[in-house]
């Protein structure tokens, strides 16, 4: 092993002039860039529909957050979001070249939107590198079902799959969906309760740019970094897969605590064993989302008024909760308050209350850290914030525990 790692120092001051010499080569004249795919396909004299009418949002701000004129105006500056119509564009010769959820027009421009970040697609190896890819022509509909947060429980189920069942009714009944090797099992499985079975997945492998006889692009349905998504839809999304699954299944529970200790690197909570006793003391059943099925998870969730646990992905089965459910989120002190269940919660109807607990190491995170910041919870605050968020006639119920709370203080702005 030293000798083995010696020759590799030896050998990296050599390697600097090649790589030097052929980065000209690898990285210049980088493909140009399509901004508006509805302008260029109506230009070019291609089909496009609008599958879904302009909307704006007007979600509530958190109870309790008025008393708090800094917590009050970062919640309001997310509050009311207007948001564009879908459109569904047909591009005869589109192509999709990697698995990274990049798309490119006929004419090779890769496409903007396919991302919801231009970075993304600017910073990306598939678009910067001249190394050609193997190239692959399909016939017939096709439609690209791979994003770059696909693998995401939280990212598919309230974006990528939003925008795909306002799109569907609009496929021809042919299409095939190109995903990713890595696609996980309640994708599968979510896609076949929306009735593309597996059949008619095609894998798109990383090395290859597949370009398709007739290749159809729907456009965002609200935006991914405002975290919002157009509520008749995701509504008629989630009755479809209830629907499709609790037929005939047994009552769940009614609270729910949503555990991460099975997640090792993003465990969230460190002293989350002292708190379990209290959590079962309150009537929560503890569950594990990662150990389950798509259909098992809806039908845990599809009964509970009241879901608990810290920032994550497993927070998103609200999305199966009856109307005016309650999410108890838990979050760290750095990172707090983040936005997304606030919306996600405000959008189906739903109560968002939020606890933030200490965070461990606060002096060693970064911005890179921010979704999996570990944090500790004060027994004796988690038990009054359960109990002002469970009696609701209790006179403190309205009162948001991260106001005023002396390991957080609420950026302005």
């Amino acid at each position: 092993m030293i000798v083995k790692e010696s020759f590799k120092h030896q050998l990296r001051p050599l390697m600097r002039p090649v790589k030097r010499a052929l980065r000209p080569l690898l990285y210049s004249r980088r493909p140009p860039l399509c901004e508006n795919v509805v302008i260029w396909a109506l230009g070019a004299g291609y089909r496009v529909k609008r599958i879904h009418e302009p909307f704006s949002l007007n979600l509530p701000i958190p109870v309790g957050s008025e008393t708090d004129p800094r917590a009050a105006a970062v919640f309001d500056a997310h509050s009311r979001i207007a948001l564009p119509a879908q459109f569904l564009v047909c591009l005869p010769g589109g192509g999709v070249p990697g698995s990274v959820g990049f798309t490119t027009m006929p004419n090779g421009e890769f496409l903007i939107e396919s991302v919801c970040r231009p970075q993304y697609l600017l910073d990306s190896q598939i678009y910067r590198s001249r190394l050609p890819l193997k190239k692959r022509w399909l016939d017939g509909d096709h439609y690209n079902l791979i994003s770059f947060f696909d693998g995401n429980y939280g990212h598919w189920f309230w974006e990528d799959l939003p925008r795909l069942f306002a799109a569907l009714p609009h496929l021809p009944i042919s299409t095939r969906f190109l995903v990713p090797r890595s696609i996980k099992q309640f994708q599968k499985d979510s896609l076949s309760l929306l009735g593309i079975e597996p059949e008619r997945l095609i894998i798109q492998e990383t090395n290859v740019d597949t370009r398709c006889e007739r290749l159809w692009f729907a456009t965002a349905l609200g935006n991914q970094d405002w975290a919002v998504t157009a509520p008749d839809t995701v509504q008629q999304m989630r009755t479809t897969l209830l629907k499709s699954v609790v037929e005939d299944a047994p009552r769940g529970p009614q609270r729910i605590y949503v555990s991460r200790c099975d997640l090792s690197k993003h465990r969230r909570i460190s002293n989350e064993d002292t708190l379990l006793p209290i959590i079962k003391e309150y009537n929560f059943e503890i569950v594990f989302p990662e150990r389950l099925s798509l259909a098992a998870q809806i039908n845990i969730f599809k009964d509970a008024t009241v879901v608990l646990g810290a920032f994550g992905a497993g927070l998103t089965n609200i999305l199966f909760c009856p109307p005016k459910s309650t999410l108890l989120e838990l979050e760290d002190s750095v990172f707090a308050p983040r936005y997304w269940y606030w919306k996600l919660a405000a959008t189906l109807g739903h109560e968002w209350r939020c606890y933030v607990g200490k965070t461990d190491n606060p002096q060693a995170l970064k911005w890179a850290d921010w979704p999996a910041a570990t944090f500790h919870i004060d027994a004796q605050g988690f038990v009054e914030f359960l109990q002002a968020a469970l009696i609701r006639d209790a006179p403190n119920s309205q009162k948001q525990w991260w106001n005023h709370h002396p390991w957080f203080t609420p950026p302005i702005g």
